[in-house]
């Protein structure tokens, strides 16, 4: 019998811990220009949506406080109310 690559079991998603996922992410990251998302996850056993899922978080994670206001120090008293 022929062995194909659709008879692969694909890992689940908690069986991939956090150093894994980030490697497989910087791999993706370093490739994906010649290959497609959809064939780096077929070669690596990983289901399109969680590695998706991944992405989108490890970039949302990446711009936290993007976006957002920010608190500033004020280096003096303001001047209120001053007249001249």
């Amino acid at each position: 019998m022929e062995y194909r690559e659709s008879n692969k079991r694909l890992k689940k998603s908690w069986e991939w811990n956090p150093d894994e996922i980030l490697v497989l992410l910087q791999e993706f990251e370093a490739c994906k220009s010649e290959i497609g998302l959809i064939k780096f996850c077929q070669e690596r056993q990983l289901s399109c949506t969680t590695f998706r899922s991944w992405i989108k978080k490890h970039r949302s994670d990446g711009l936290s406080g993007k976006g957002r206001f920010i608190e500033l120090p004020l280096t003096g008293q303001p001047q209120v109310g001053v007249t001249t």
